[in-house]
């Protein structure tokens, strides 16, 4: 899950509580587990975008819980793990990668995202992926 655990038997802390007027929820993000998340700046809804081992990419709305409509959008476009996420800083693409060795752009658009292109491939899994300030560049790890 996203929050970190309380120890147990302790009450929730009064900010934990009141994160925007709303008490915390998890959410499960991936079967086999959760491997990156980065938020989305720059849009309308509170968008956080994982990635994980069941090779989807995930954007959670979090204006809306998870099993309402719109409250998960899935990015079914892997055949395998993905390790990496990363968000422009205009909140425009999505940039994705994992074992498959290719890092993937997505346009954002109304809380899902769209195939846009192979940004680059590598002859190793990506492992980091990072927007420059001005969104026009991506650094990739492998």
């Amino acid at each position: 899950s996203f929050f970190r655990e309380r120890q147990a038997g302790q009450p929730p802390r009064e900010a934990e509580r009141r994160m925007s007027g709303k008490d915390l929820t998890k959410r499960f993000a991936h079967n086999g587990g959760f491997c990156s998340l980065a938020y989305a700046p720059g849009v309308k809804d509170r968008i956080l975008v994982t990635c994980g081992n069941d090779d989807l990419v995930k954007l959670h709305n979090l204006e809306v819980g998870p099993d309402e409509d719109g409250g998960i959008n899935e990015i079914d476009h892997f055949e395998d793990s993905v390790f990496a996420v990363a968000v422009s800083p205009d909140g425009e693409r999505i940039a994705a990668g994992g074992a498959g060795n290719t890092a993937v752009l997505f346009k954002m658009e109304d809380g899902g995202a769209d195939y846009e292109r192979n940004a680059t491939m590598s002859t190793l899994p990506i492992r980091d992926l990072c927007f420059s300030p001005d969104s026009v560049w991506l650094a990739v790890a492998s």
